[in-house]
């Protein structure tokens, strides 16, 4: 599906990564990859660390992160 993402990173605390599509695909709506490690950055620097996140997605201009329900440990 085009509105899934094709490329999801996992951490080695499990949280999913929403990257998007490779650098090869062209269309308006995605965005460069200095872009999402910005919005990473953001995500990180507004809500802490991503171990206690069971996913963010850097896709689009707004980026988006839902915490866990649960704990895994670890720190």
């Amino acid at each position: 599906s085009e509105r899934e993402s094709e490329i999801v990173l996992l951490t080695a605390d499990h949280t999913k990564i929403y990257w998007g599509r490779g650098v090869e695909f062209q269309n308006a709506t995605e965005l460069a990859p200095e872009r999402k490690i910005e919005h990473l950055e953001a995500v990180m620097a507004q809500a802490g660390r991503l171990s206690d996140k069971e996913y963010v997605d850097i896709r689009f201009a707004n980026p988006v992160y839902r915490k866990r329900s649960f704990y895994l440990g670890g720190v």
